[in-house]
């Protein structure tokens, strides 16, 4: 024999806010559906605003990435603009030997 809890249900006692008629039964009920409807509704929108937050941290994510490359590529174009003044130097240096050499009459 299974035994049951006793809500006060079984024995005819209803909470005090429980309804007392088919009507407020209905409207109760109306009530409840409603402020599930609302619930719902409002679980829709966080998942939406969640899914946009997600979706501006991957653009964000990317952008980073994109400036991270651009970073990259200019740290390398220093190098060879150093490189290339560094010969320029050196060249300036064989070419001023070279003139030199020569006497102007």
């Amino acid at each position: 024999m299974k035994t049951q809890a006793s809500s006060g249900l079984d024995r005819g006692i209803l909470p005090t806010n429980a309804p007392k008629s088919w009507f407020e039964l209905q409207v109760y009920t109306d009530e409840v559906a409603t402020n599930i409807a609302q619930t719902t509704t409002g679980v829709q929108d966080a998942n939406s605003l969640i899914a946009q937050m997600s979706s501006a941290s991957s653009d964000i994510a990317q952008d980073i990435t994109n400036v991270d490359n651009v970073t990259s590529e200019l740290r390398q174009g220093g190098e060879l603009v150093q490189e290339r003044a560094l010969e320029l130097a050196h060249l300036s240096e064989q070419l001023k030997m070279l003139v030199g050499q020569f006497k102007v009459r």
